[in-house]
Protein backbone atom coordinates (compact mmCIF):
# COMPACT_ATOMS: atom_id res chain seq x y z
CA UNK A 1 0.00 0.00 0.00
CA UNK A 2 1.50 3.36 -1.02
CA UNK A 3 2.36 5.88 1.69
CA UNK A 4 -0.17 8.63 2.35
CA UNK A 5 0.81 11.90 0.67
CA UNK A 6 -0.44 15.06 2.31
CA UNK A 7 -1.40 17.55 -0.39
CA UNK A 8 -2.50 20.27 2.05
CA UNK A 9 -1.29 23.69 0.93
CA UNK A 10 -0.31 22.55 -2.56
CA UNK A 11 -1.61 24.41 -5.60
CA UNK A 12 -2.75 22.51 -8.69
CA UNK A 13 -3.99 24.67 -11.54
CA UNK A 14 -6.36 27.20 -9.97
CA UNK A 15 -6.94 25.06 -6.87
CA UNK A 16 -5.25 25.25 -3.48
CA UNK A 17 -5.70 22.16 -1.33
CA UNK A 18 -7.18 23.12 2.05
CA UNK A 19 -7.49 19.74 3.76
CA UNK A 20 -8.30 16.06 3.40
CA UNK A 21 -12.00 15.49 4.01
CA UNK A 22 -12.27 11.72 3.78
CA UNK A 23 -12.78 9.01 1.21
CA UNK A 24 -15.13 8.58 -1.72
CA UNK A 25 -17.56 5.65 -1.97
CA UNK A 26 -14.88 3.69 -3.83
CA UNK A 27 -12.26 4.43 -1.16
CA UNK A 28 -10.28 7.19 -2.86
CA UNK A 29 -9.01 10.18 -0.89
CA UNK A 30 -11.07 13.37 -1.28
CA UNK A 31 -9.63 16.85 -0.73
CA UNK A 32 -11.37 20.16 -0.07
CA UNK A 33 -9.87 22.77 -2.35
CA UNK A 34 -10.32 26.50 -2.76
CA UNK A 35 -10.35 27.87 -6.29
CA UNK A 36 -8.91 31.27 -7.24
CA UNK A 37 -12.50 32.41 -7.78
CA UNK A 38 -13.08 31.73 -4.02
CA UNK A 39 -15.40 28.75 -4.53
CA UNK A 40 -14.66 25.55 -2.66
CA UNK A 41 -14.82 22.16 -4.34
CA UNK A 42 -14.09 18.53 -3.48
CA UNK A 43 -11.52 16.74 -5.63
CA UNK A 44 -10.06 13.21 -5.72
CA UNK A 45 -6.29 12.82 -5.32
CA UNK A 46 -5.93 11.27 -8.78
CA UNK A 47 -7.72 14.19 -10.44
CA UNK A 48 -5.47 16.70 -8.70
CA UNK A 49 -2.29 14.82 -9.56
CA UNK A 50 -3.19 14.11 -13.18
CA UNK A 51 -4.33 17.67 -13.82
CA UNK A 52 -7.76 16.56 -15.00
CA UNK A 53 -9.34 18.88 -12.43
CA UNK A 54 -7.75 22.34 -12.43
CA UNK A 55 -10.57 24.52 -11.09
CA UNK A 56 -14.03 24.42 -9.56
CA UNK A 57 -15.41 24.61 -13.09
CA UNK A 58 -14.84 28.34 -13.56
CA UNK A 59 -12.00 27.82 -16.04
CA UNK A 60 -14.20 25.76 -18.40
CA UNK A 61 -17.01 28.31 -18.14
CA UNK A 62 -14.57 31.10 -19.00
CA UNK A 63 -13.28 29.16 -22.00
CA UNK A 64 -16.78 28.58 -23.34
CA UNK A 65 -17.63 32.26 -22.99
CA UNK A 66 -14.34 33.30 -24.63
CA UNK A 67 -14.92 30.97 -27.58
CA UNK A 68 -18.51 32.12 -27.98
CA UNK A 69 -17.50 35.78 -27.88
CA UNK A 70 -14.87 35.22 -30.59
CA UNK A 71 -17.08 33.73 -33.28
CA UNK A 72 -20.56 33.12 -31.86
CA UNK A 73 -20.64 29.40 -32.65
CA UNK A 74 -19.77 27.59 -29.41
CA UNK A 75 -22.77 28.65 -27.39
CA UNK A 76 -22.82 26.67 -24.13
CA UNK A 77 -26.33 25.27 -24.45
CA UNK A 78 -26.25 24.45 -28.18
CA UNK A 79 -23.05 24.79 -30.21
CA UNK A 80 -23.54 25.35 -33.95
CA UNK A 81 -23.34 22.38 -36.30
CA UNK A 82 -20.24 23.92 -37.93
CA UNK A 83 -18.49 24.14 -34.57
CA UNK A 84 -19.51 20.59 -33.58
CA UNK A 85 -18.11 19.22 -36.86
CA UNK A 86 -14.86 21.14 -36.42
CA UNK A 87 -14.53 20.02 -32.80
CA UNK A 88 -15.17 16.37 -33.73
CA UNK A 89 -12.49 16.58 -36.44
CA UNK A 90 -10.00 18.06 -33.95
CA UNK A 91 -10.77 15.33 -31.41
CA UNK A 92 -10.49 12.51 -33.98
CA UNK A 93 -7.10 13.74 -35.19
CA UNK A 94 -5.45 14.86 -31.94
CA UNK A 95 -6.93 12.78 -29.11
CA UNK A 96 -5.83 9.13 -28.81
CA UNK A 97 -8.84 8.51 -26.52
CA UNK A 98 -11.43 9.90 -28.95
CA UNK A 99 -14.16 7.66 -30.31
CA UNK A 100 -12.97 6.02 -33.53
CA UNK A 101 -9.33 6.97 -32.85
CA UNK A 102 -8.05 3.87 -34.64
CA UNK A 103 -9.41 5.17 -37.97
CA UNK A 104 -8.00 8.68 -37.54
CA UNK A 105 -5.40 9.38 -34.82
CA UNK A 106 -3.87 5.88 -34.86
CA UNK A 107 -3.94 5.84 -38.68
CA UNK A 108 -1.95 9.09 -38.81
CA UNK A 109 -4.76 11.28 -40.15
CA UNK A 110 -4.00 14.90 -39.28
CA UNK A 111 -5.84 18.21 -39.34
CA UNK A 112 -4.42 21.23 -41.12
CA UNK A 113 -2.32 23.13 -38.53
CA UNK A 114 -4.24 26.33 -39.38
CA UNK A 115 -7.41 24.60 -38.16
CA UNK A 116 -5.94 23.93 -34.72
CA UNK A 117 -5.13 26.21 -31.83
CA UNK A 118 -6.39 29.62 -30.83
CA UNK A 119 -7.81 30.73 -34.21
CA UNK A 120 -8.34 27.23 -35.61
CA UNK A 121 -12.11 27.37 -35.82
CA UNK A 122 -12.11 30.81 -37.44
CA UNK A 123 -9.64 29.58 -40.10
CA UNK A 124 -11.68 26.42 -40.66
CA UNK A 125 -14.85 28.49 -41.08
CA UNK A 126 -13.10 30.88 -43.50
CA UNK A 127 -11.94 27.92 -45.62
CA UNK A 128 -15.16 25.86 -45.65
CA UNK A 129 -17.97 28.24 -44.72
CA UNK A 130 -20.99 27.34 -42.63
CA UNK A 131 -22.11 23.71 -42.56
CA UNK A 132 -25.22 23.34 -44.72
CA UNK A 133 -28.12 21.42 -43.22
CA UNK A 134 -28.04 17.70 -44.00
CA UNK A 135 -24.26 17.53 -44.40
CA UNK A 136 -21.22 16.51 -42.37
CA UNK A 137 -17.50 16.98 -42.85
CA UNK A 138 -16.01 14.44 -45.22
CA UNK A 139 -12.65 13.77 -46.89
CA UNK A 140 -12.45 13.09 -50.62
CA UNK A 141 -11.99 9.38 -51.22
CA UNK A 142 -12.19 9.08 -47.41
CA UNK A 143 -8.37 9.29 -47.44
CA UNK A 144 -5.70 11.83 -46.58
CA UNK A 145 -5.68 14.58 -44.03
CA UNK A 146 -8.31 17.11 -43.07
CA UNK A 147 -7.04 20.08 -45.07
CA UNK A 148 -8.27 22.59 -47.64
CA UNK A 149 -8.84 20.87 -50.97
CA UNK A 150 -9.38 17.44 -49.39
CA UNK A 151 -12.56 18.09 -47.39
CA UNK A 152 -16.05 19.34 -48.04
CA UNK A 153 -19.48 19.44 -46.49
CA UNK A 154 -20.96 16.19 -47.80
CA UNK A 155 -24.37 14.55 -47.65
CA UNK A 156 -24.69 11.00 -46.30
CA UNK A 157 -24.99 9.76 -49.91
CA UNK A 158 -21.78 11.56 -50.92
CA UNK A 159 -19.91 10.18 -47.91
CA UNK A 160 -21.06 6.64 -48.69
CA UNK A 161 -19.79 7.09 -52.27
CA UNK A 162 -16.43 8.37 -50.94
CA UNK A 163 -16.10 5.30 -48.68
CA UNK A 164 -16.89 3.04 -51.64
CA UNK A 165 -14.19 4.78 -53.69
CA UNK A 166 -11.70 4.17 -50.86
CA UNK A 167 -12.56 0.45 -50.77
CA UNK A 168 -12.20 0.19 -54.55
CA UNK A 169 -8.81 1.91 -54.49
CA UNK A 170 -7.64 -0.43 -51.72
CA UNK A 171 -8.83 -3.44 -53.74
CA UNK A 172 -6.96 -2.26 -56.87
CA UNK A 173 -3.78 -1.59 -54.88
CA UNK A 174 -3.79 -5.12 -53.36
Amino acid sequence: MPAFRDLTGQTRGRLTVLRRIGRSKCGKTVWLCCCVCSRETEVLTGNLESGSTVSCGCWMREQRVAVNVKHGHAIKSKPSSSWRSWNSMVQRTTNPKARGHKHYFDAGVKADPRWLGEHGFENFLADLGERPEGTTLGRFGDVGNYEPGNVAWQTRKEQTAEQKTKRQLAFLAA
